[in-house]
């Protein structure tokens, strides 16, 4: 009888054992699910917090590429007035220069008028030997005003 008894106290630790064998593996794998939960929690932390930061410097570029825009648009609204500027001066400078050139013309031709002929376009009409009269267009120079009002005088003197 002794050793029946021997033989289930081994059997019970045996079973025991088993148990507790059990019971260390569910915890082991209890532990281990609770770190793999962990590890993904921390690592989707830092995912969250990678995708934030990664926003926050899109957003950072998307706002230097907005200046940058800005300023490139000033840039070129003050060159466009710049070419205003230049186009109304260049205009106004050839507007100053063609008054001085009329200015000039103007001056050159008034010691040369006479009754006869008045601005800087004249018609005279000559009779020609056979009768017909011809029109001389005046658009140059007094002297030749002069000389053409000679042929005048000359051809009504010989008719």
């Amino acid at each position: 009888v002794p050793h029946e008894k021997e033989l289930e106290t081994q059997e019970k630790n045996t079973h025991n054992q088993i148990i507790n064998e059990q019971h260390e593996s569910e915890r082991i794998q209890v532990q281990q699910d609770k770190e793999e939960e962990k590890q993904r929690s921390e690592e989707d932390l830092e995912q969250r917090e990678h995708l934030h930061e990664e926003e926050r410097e899109g957003e950072h570029l998307q706002e230097e590429i907005r200046d940058q825009q800005k300023k490139k648009q000033e840039q070129q609204e003050e060159e466009h007035e710049d070419s205003i500027k230049q186009g109304k001066e260049q205009e106004q400078q050839q507007q100053q220069q063609h008054q001085q050139h009329e200015n000039a013309a103007k001056n050159s031709e008034e010691p040369a008028k006479n009754e006869t002929a008045v601005g800087t376009n004249a018609t005279a009409s000559t009779d020609d030997s056979d009768g017909s009269t011809s029109a001389v267009s005046h658009t140059t120079s007094p002297l030749l005003l002069l000389l053409v009002v000679c042929a005048a005088a000359a051809a009504v003197v010989a008719a």
